[in-house]
């Protein structure tokens, strides 16, 4: 693997399940392969540029190929907050997902929902990507690989039983011990668990909620009226205020 790495390296191109190497071609759309034959390095070079955004997208997918090809376990790719992602990044993941040579790696994109709709440009990420590896989904290479489709997961609010087990374990109490204050934090988030992390910090950060040093452990002395009170009533509007100091 070592020896075929470098040569890949050396030649500057990837290796093809035939044994030669192989490259893009300039008039290729992102995602699609070029012709798998006599595209030389000449011909790369002078049609598309060394310093281009498509030679940069080509040359991080083949050194990312060539990584992921020598690990012994698949890599987990986690992205988050995709809504707010510039065009270059958006450009270089699609030109990523739309690839059916690259192998032994999953992409986990998330992002919010509500802030990507029709216009949005990561959703055309996601719909080219959908529709070229669907395409192939049912197919097998060569090589005999499967190739792996696009699945959209979508995320609800937890529940409140989910909530206090999270405020539970936060400041180490019980279920049942943080019952009031996962009502009342529950009430005010709706169980979006970003809000509630928030919310918690909101109650700390006013003392509502605070470490008791003499008995080493979370306390607060306030009732349920009172909690609620503490928590401003729009959790979206409190964290812009935080972001604005």
């Amino acid at each position: 693997e070592l020896s075929e790495t470098k040569s890949i390296l050396k030649n500057g191109g990837r290796k093809s399940r035939a044994g030669s190497i192989v490259r893009r071609g300039s008039g290729s759309s992102a995602g699609r392969r070029g012709s798998t034959g006599n595209v030389g390095r000449e011909e790369v070079s002078g049609n598309v540029g060394g310093t281009s955004d498509y030679a940069i997208k080509e040359s991080t997918l083949e050194f990312l190929s060539i990584v992921f090809r020598l690990l012994k376990k698949p890599l987990i790719l986690s992205l988050d907050d995709l809504q707010w992602a510039d065009r270059l990044s958006l450009e270089m993941l699609q030109f990523l997902l739309c690839d059916r040579e690259l192998e032994n790696v999953m992409v986990v994109c998330s992002f919010r929902s509500n802030e990507v709709d029709e216009d949005h440009p990561f959703f055309k990420v996601m719909v080219d990507a959908e529709n070229v590896r669907d395409r192939i989904h049912s197919t097998k290479d060569e090589g005999n690989r499967d190739i792996a489709s696009v699945q959209r997961i979508d995320l609800y609010n937890l529940s409140p039983a989910i909530i206090g087990n999270f405020i539970s374990d936060c400041i180490r109490k019980e279920p049942d011990e943080v019952a009031t204050l996962t009502e009342v934090v529950y009430q005010k988030t709706m169980g979006n668990i970003f809000f509630v992390k928030h919310a918690i910090e909101e109650l700390v950060r006013k003392n509502a909620l605070y470490y008791d040093m003499m008995s080493f452990e979370w306390q607060w002395s306030v009732d349920k009226v009172q909690l609620s009170n503490f928590m401003s009533d729009d959790v979206v509007e409190t964290i812009k205020g935080k972001l604005q100091e």
